[in-house]
């Protein structure tokens, strides 16, 4: 599926834009809270409210039939689902439209593919994409991480309510690897 194409692959995951990012360009990412990086990662990239995105992220999972008890068990399928819910459209990082119900639970990626993939620090930095982009990242214990990103900017559940760049991500974060991301646009 081309929404995952750079997982299994050296391509880049971000595609080229006719003009360079100017770094004056202010992040379009909000302030979220949450206890938990799923619902943090959603609000900062749609601007919801807290309670508006657990719920919008547990209506998502009740539809695959899934109950997460705490928010830290939502999958990225369901936070990309949440997006929809809560008014916005999914694309690839070519631009091409998705549905978060395409996105697959779970990612399978051997030794060698992880390897290969972006840390996100290289992948916020790199990061030519016009969109806001909800990411999930994964550490070689395959502990997963959801975040957002803008342009060079970052934002997670531990940056202490600050919107970083790649030369100022949180501690702990060096061995994830960025497996997925979906651009979102307001409908």
């Amino acid at each position: 599926m081309d929404f995952v194409r750079h997982v299994f692959s050296a391509e880049p995951a971000c595609r080229p834009r006719a003009s360079p990012i100017m770094s004056t360009k202010q992040p379009r990412l909000y302030i979220a809270t949450g206890a938990s990086c799923g619902p943090t990662a959603v609000g900062a990239a749609t601007g919801n409210t807290r309670d508006e995105t657990e719920r919008a992220i547990l209506a998502a999972a009740a539809e695959d039939d899934e109950y997460p008890t705490h928010l830290e068990d939502s999958s990225f399928r369901h936070q990309a689902r949440a997006i929809e819910l809560l008014g916005h459209n999914l694309f690839d990082l070519n631009g091409n439209p998705i549905h978060a119900k395409d996105i697959p639970g779970n990612v399978a990626i051997s030794a060698e593919a992880f390897a290969q993939l972006s840390s996100i620090r290289d992948f916020v930095r790199d990061n030519n994409n016009d969109d806001i982009l909800l990411c999930q990242a994964v550490a070689p214990s395959r502990v997963s991480h959801t975040f957002s990103v803008d342009r060079g900017h970052f934002y997670d559940n531990n940056t202490n309510g600050k919107i970083e760049t790649s030369d100022s991500l949180p501690a702990g974060l060096e061995a994830f690897r960025v497996v997925r991301a979906v651009a979102l646009r307001k409908t």
